[in-house]
């Protein structure tokens, strides 16, 4: 029940094996499916057991495997003698049918009625759907991810989890903020293979900078601190030494400014310094949500002012 939940597989090799899940990503699994698992192997209590840590599912394809799924209870209406009947007229290709084909042909077999069957194409709507947050979340939790952290992935992105966080591993950071910086580069490295120069890596370790110094208080960071906050995160030393580092983290910088995603706001020149120089030095660097938040705190204080008087 719940997260945990064991089931038996049938091998390749016509063997019989034990797989046990705690983090959920076995919990919609019905009779009749393929699956791709990997884990560890301990000797449980019933015998061998794989613990399941990342797993691929695939829909029944054999007439006999789609019979067994039918009839597991996993779509509602249909028992074993219904889903004999199904697959003895249709073959491989019930569950297409089932999903929106042959409507006449469907609705001649004995018992099923326009009610039944649209019952039971919704039934099979729901099933599909739950495929799709099994692959989602099986994929995030092959990353690390715990179970509560897969499913967050999960309704942010939905189905095109895995895609968005293939092109962009650092959008955990948004969709999962508490894993933070280190942990989630480090996945995308090692797991995802982002290299350590990109610039995509330098944005998300400017965006964490400034939100850890939002968190301690800090509206903005001015530009040198900022720089070497990114530099210090990016810094591999085996891949990306201090210098180069120091140069993703500028052309982030340059990038995220001329999109949009970050604001600069250039200070009054202190009086007898260099004008360049102050500017480049401590230029204030905010996230676009500080720069709203501010920029409405001034607009309510001046509502609240007295209307000036002239003369």
């Amino acid at each position: 029940q719940g997260a945990y939940k064991v089931v038996r597989l049938e091998t390749s090799a016509a063997s019989i094996e034990t797989l046990c899940a705690k983090n959920g990503c076995l919990s919609d699994v019905h009779p009749g499916a393929s699956l791709l698992a990997q884990g560890q192997w301990h000797e449980g209590k019933y015998g061998r057991q794989l613990v399941v840590d990342a797993l691929e599912l695939s829909p029944p394809q054999r007439a006999t495997d789609i019979e067994a799924f039918l009839h597991s209870g996993a779509v509602k209406g249909i028992g074993a003698k219904r889903a004999k009947m199904l697959v003895q007229k249709f073959g491989e290709r019930t569950l297409d049918v089932l999903r929106g084909g042959a409507e006449p042909e469907l609705l001649r077999i004995p018992g099923v009625g326009p009610k039944l069957l649209a019952q039971i194409r919704g039934a099979l709507e729901a099933h599909d759907a739950s495929h799709a947050r099994i692959e989602a979340c099986a994929f995030a939790l092959g990353l690390g991810l715990n179970r509560a952290q897969a499913q967050l992935l999960w309704e942010t992105h939905g189905t095109q989890t895995e895609a968005v966080v293939r092109a962009d591993p650092y959008e955990l950071l948004h969709a999962v903020p508490q894993l933070g910086y280190p942990v989630v580069d480090q996945l995308a490295r090692q797991r995802l293979g982002t290299a350590a120069a990109t610039v995509e890596r330098g944005c998300a370790a400017l965006v964490f900078a400034l939100r850890r110094a939002a968190s301690a208080g800090d509206c903005f960071v001015d530009r040198a601190r900022l720089i070497v906050a990114a530099t210090r995160l990016l810094l591999v030393p085996e891949e990306l030494p201090l210098p180069a580092a120091r140069r993703v983290a500028e052309l982030a910088l340059e990038k995220m400014l001329k999109d949009g995603g970050l604001h600069a706001d250039t200070p009054p020149p202190r009086v007898g310094s260099d004008r360049a120089a102050d500017a480049a030095a401590l230029q204030a660097i905010f996230l676009p949500l500080m720069v709203r938040e501010e920029t409405g705190v001034a607009s309510a204080v001046r509502r609240r002012l007295p209307a000036r008087r002239d003369g």
